[in-house]
């Protein structure tokens, strides 16, 4: 397996998963299935793609796109495509591999998702590369059939200190994405810096198309954290964020708060000026049982809230906590949190611990995610994870990676996302056959 050091040492679930906890068995649900549907690595030289740890992007045709953090011609990652092919089956190809150009000035290692508009191309970050080698914003231009050409939006680091930020790893968002709608292509697409920017604690950024009778597209940080200093009450070190239907955006950061132990937090366009609201602020229990370190978040029609922790919770891993599932519902001008679920409530952290990545939330209400350690697993150390539902309350192991010999893949960082008929798909950093991660699709 190509890069394993690189993908364990920068990707932000290896940074936060503070606890470690032994290996446990759980049941899975009897009647669904679970499927492998690509195994990465499976050329030699895993010029295929190898570690893929972000959030998959699915097309109204049923097509899945990701990106792999090492692998691909150069070994310095790829963005992949996956389509169905009939009688459960999937065809499977790389749409680009990075640093084919001289000194990587395409980028490498894309560490974030991938965003698809209207006219098929596609969006993302690398983690380095470019210009400086301090990474890229870039586009996956769609020509004809299945080729791809990439266009480098923009250089991060190109301003002095980096004050415009340097290794972006988070993912992109955009006006209309929680509804399922792709991308325009001419709004601006948001994202944040976990650290860097005027104050080193993080950013929230805009990329900017290009204006009328321009070429190249701007970025315009439009928050930074802790620009008070101290033990940053508005939040540190933000991770991912989502656009309401009123044009905010909502996100989390993983330090910082009245408890410094991350936050919630609502950005509101005020002219050309962004305004920060705290939404909520973790570890406001004693040992941080209400959680802490928070990651990604979905909303629902009614405004709620839905978001899990990496630490906080239960101490039952050791260290810093297990992590919980949350639940933030409008109260007037403040939101009342509810938590849902404290994983590694189970013997053994049969049920997981440290979830991570991206939560999907069916029409029903209830909540599918993952987790990246734990489970019933006997050939890793701490844990494959699992795949869970989340039912108001009620918890539901429906599958545990790493079972046997591992061949389902272990450690799924980057949640699930669902198809129309209920099924999810995700991807699993590690393990698999031979030995690259995998994707993988879970069928009711």
């Amino acid at each position: 397996m190509q890069n394993t050091s690189f993908r364990r040492d920068f990707h932000l679930s290896a940074i936060f998963c503070l606890a470690f906890g032994a290996a446990a068995s759980a049941g899975g649900a009897s009647a669904a299935t679970f499927n492998t549907i690509h195994d990465f690595c499976a050329q030699q030289d895993c010029t295929d793609g190898d570690g893929p740890t972000a959030p998959l992007t699915r097309d109204s045709s049923g097509n899945l796109y990701g990106t792999a953090e090492a692998g691909g011609t150069q070994d310095k990652g790829v963005v992949f495509e996956l389509s169905p092919a009939g009688n459960n089956s999937w065809t499977y190809q790389v749409l680009y591999s990075f640093c084919t150009k001289a000194n990587c000035t395409d980028g490498s290692f894309p560490v974030g998702s991938v965003v698809i508009d209207t006219a098929g191309n596609l969006y993302g970050t690398t983690y380095f590369g470019g210009a400086s080698n301090n990474g890229t914003a870039f586009e996956l231009v769609h020509k004809t059939g299945t080729h791809y050409a990439l266009k480098v939006l923009y250089n991060f680091c190109a301003k002095p200190d980096c004050v415009d930020g340097k290794n972006p790893n988070s993912n992109f968002t955009y006006a209309g994405a929680q509804s399922g709608a792709p991308y325009d292509g001419t709004s601006p697409l948001y994202s944040t810096f976990f650290e860097t920017g005027a104050y080193g604690f993080g950013f929230v950024f805009a990329l900017e198309p290009p204006a009328p009778g321009k070429k190249k597209w701007g970025e315009k940080p439009i928050y930074e954290f802790c620009a008070g200093g101290g033990l940053c009450s508005d939040g540190g070190y933000p991770a991912n964020v989502a656009m309401d239907a009123n044009g905010d955006l909502l996100g989390t950061t993983f330090d910082g708060g009245a408890n410094a132990g991350g936050t919630v937090f609502q950005l509101s366009p005020k002219g050309k000026k962004w305004t920060e609201t705290l939404l909520h602020s973790f570890c406001a229990q004693p040992d941080c049982t209400d959680g802490g370190g928070a990651g990604g978040i979905v909303m629902d029609a009614e405004g709620d809230i839905y978001g899990v922790t990496v630490s906080g919770g239960l101490p039952n891993c050791g260290g810093g906590g297990c992590g919980v599932a949350y639940k933030l519902t409008p109260d007037g001008k403040k939101y009342a949190y509810t938590q849902l679920y404290s994983f590694c409530s189970q013997p053994a952290c049969a049920d997981g611990y440290s979830p991570n990545g991206t939560l999907s939330l069916d029409a029903s209400g209830n909540l599918y995610g993952a987790t990246s350690q734990g489970g019933s697993d006997s050939d890793t150390k701490y844990g494959g994870g699992v795949l869970f539902e989340l039912s108001g309350t009620n918890y539901q192991v429906l599958h545990t990676f790493c079972t046997g010999q591992c061949d389902d893949g272990a450690n799924p960082d980057g949640g699930v996302i669902a198809d129309p008929s209920g099924n999810l798909f995700g991807t699993t950093a590690n393990y698999g056959d031979p030995d690259g991660g995998t994707i993988f699709e879970w069928s009711p």
